[in-house]
C-alpha cells in the first residue's frame, strides 16, 4: 500500500521517492570526493574528510525535506495518506520530524475513522513513540539537548490521542526540567497540561514527571 501510494503523489509531483533522494546524493558524493581527491593530490585522507563533511550535510538535508513531506501530506486531510508517509520515513527521521509527525496525527486523529485507518494509525503512533524513545536515547548519550517545541508536541499529541508510554514520558520528563528556564510559556503550559490529561487516565503519567 506504501510503495503505491508513494508512486502515486509522485506522480502529482507532491512527494519525491526516496529512491530519488537516495541517489541525487549519491552523485552529490562522488562529485564531492572526486574534487577532494584533485585538491588534495589523491590522498585518501583528503578524501575521506570531504565524505563526512558531505555525510553530515546530506543528513541536514534529509531532516527538512522529511518535514516537508509530512506536512504536504497532511495539508490533504487524509489520515491515512499521513500514515503512509510518517511510515515510509519513520526510521530516518530526527526528534523535529517525530515531533511534527505527532502533531499533524493529532490534528487529523478521529475516533470515528474507518477501522483500517484507525488500525493504520495506532501502529504509527506506536512506531513514532518507539522512534522517539530511540532518538531521546541517543540524544541523552550524546549530551545533545532536545528542542523544547518538539517535547511539547509530542507530549501534546500523545495526550491528545490518548497515547501512553511510561518509557517516553520519563525520556521527555528528564530533558524539559533540565531546560524548563528555557521553555517558551506556550510550551511550558502545553506540557504541563499532556502531563495532567494523561494523568486522568493513568495516574502513573504525573509520577512519570516527577
Amino acid at each position: 500500500f506504501t510503495t503505491a501510494y508513494n508512486a502515486r503523489l509522485v506522480a502529482h509531483r507532491r512527494l519525491a521517492p526516496a529512491s530519488a533522494l537516495a541517489g541525487a546524493m549519491g552523485e552529490k558524493a562522488a562529485a564531492q570526493g572526486k574534487k577532494n581527491k584533485n585538491q588534495n593530490g589523491g590522498g585518501n585522507k583528503g578524501d575521506e574528510k570531504g565524505r563526512s563533511r558531505w555525510r553530515q550535510g546530506a543528513k541536514r538535508d534529509t531532516f527538512p525535506w522529511i518535514n516537508s513531506q509530512i506536512i504536504t501530506v497532511s495539508d490533504s486531510g487524509s489520515l491515512a495518506d499521513l500514515t503512509s508517509t510518517i511510515e515510509a520515513y519513520m526510521t530516518q527521521m530526527n526528534l523535529v520530524n517525530i515531533s511534527t509527525a505527532f502533531h499533524r496525527l493529532a490534528k487529523l486523529w478521529s475516533s470515528d475513522a474507518p477501522p483500517q485507518t484507525a488500525l493504520a494509525a495506532q501502529r504509527c503512533v506506536e512506531g513514532l513513540m518507539a522512534q522517539a524513545n530511540s532518538v531521546l536515547a541517543r540524544a541523552k548519550a550524546s549530551g545533545t539537548m532536545p528542542s523544547a517545541q518538539a517535547l511539547a508536541n509530542i507530549t501534546w499529541a500523545m495526550a491528545t490521542m490518548h497515547a501512553m508510554d511510561e518509557h517516553l514520558l520519563k525520556a521527555i520528563s528528564g530533558p524539559a526540567e533540565a531546560q524548563v528556564q528555557q521553555f517558551k510559556p506556550f510550551e511550558l503550559s502545553t506540557i504541563l497540561w499532556s502531563y495532567a490529561k494523561m494523568s486522568q487516565t493513568n495516574p502513573s503519567a504525573c509520577t512519570c514527571a516527577e
